[in-house]
Order: structure tokens, then sequence, then C-alpha cells
């Protein structure tokens, strides 16, 4: 695990990545975080942590975050704008709970399921 320091202040990656991937599975659309337990039932994987491929979190030269995210998307939604959504989700949590810049986030579907 690595240390985040950003904007004068020093962060663990696990929990960066913790309240991304909260952020991320409050998005309608969002079945979890890729590498979840899909087996489990619909509240254990709501509250699973990430996965170490499900979230990364680094910060750039400028000392912005760059955070990826790996998740699985629920059949019927507009992929594209289902990135969008999470992009929107992410960035918010970040500037309320952190109040870092970010440089991007990276969203990767992995998997389309039907639920």
């Amino acid at each position: 695990m690595k240390d985040i320091t950003i904007s004068g202040m020093v962060l663990s990656s696990a929990a960066v990545e913790t309240i991304v991937s909260l952020a991320v599975k409050n998005v309608e659309g969002v079945v979890g975080l890729s590498g979840a337990d899909q087996s489990a039932g619909p509240i254990a994987r709501l509250f699973a942590s990430a996965s170490k491929e499900a979230v990364d979190v680094d910060v750039s030269e400028d000392e912005k975050l760059i955070i990826s995210v790996r998740l699985e998307a629920e059949y019927g939604y507009v992929l594209p704008e289902l990135a969008d959504k999470v992009r929107t989700a992410v960035a918010d949590a970040i500037e309320v709970q952190i109040n870092a810049p970010v440089e991007r986030i990276d969203v990767y579907v992995d998997a389309v399921r039907f639920n």
C-alpha cells in the first residue's frame, strides 16, 4: 500500500480507493467493481472492498490525482453515459472528501451483466 501526498496531506491509497469505490457503487447501472464476487448477493457486493485491480490511484507531477476504475455494468445502460456518470460521481466525492484536484478519471467497463 502506498501513501499519496497531495496538497500537503498524506493519505493511504486505500483511503482514496475506498472513497472512489463507494462513489462508483452508488451510480445507477454499475453492478460492482471488477474483481468483486459476483456470486455474492447485491448487498454483499455493494459493501465489498475494492479489489487491487478495480481502483488505482496515482499522483501526477503537478500533484493531481489520476484515477482508474474498472467496473461491471448492468445490461441496458448506455456505456458512454454510464462512464460519464461514474466520472462525475468520483470527481464529486474526491472534491468533498479530499478537496484534491483530479487530472483524469479513466473508466474501464470489464463486463456487462444481466440482472
